[in-house]
């Protein structure tokens, strides 16, 4: 994502992700040391704060793909973490929406 001459934001072309989307609310903290709420955490790898992520396919019918905030169920990454498993051989990233 960035913005145009306008201050307003454009969007990269649209990406299929392989990911586990749990719906579970988990308090987190942004990089402003902000203490949020979550509507959903997604563990995925690739993805950055201000990202939206929505769950679904590309080829569901009636996305808007111009402004992915606009469909139903699309969230923004407010912030994104890394967690290695016990033995450090597996990291999990964490995106918070």
């Amino acid at each position: 994502m960035g913005t145009d001459d306008y201050g307003r934001p454009t969007w990269c072309a649209a990406v299929e992700r392989n990911c586990r989307w749990s719906g579970k609310n988990e308090k987190f903290t942004t990089a402003q040391d902000e203490e949020l709420v979550s509507r959903a955490v997604v563990i995925v790898d690739g993805v950055t704060v201000g990202d939206v992520l929505l769950l679904g396919t590309l080829a569901d019918s009636g996305l808007d793909l111009s402004n992915p905030l606009e469909n139903d169920g699309a969230w923004e990454v407010k912030a994104y973490a890394s967690t290695p498993d016990f033995r450090n051989k597996v990291t999990y990233y964490k995106a918070y929406l």
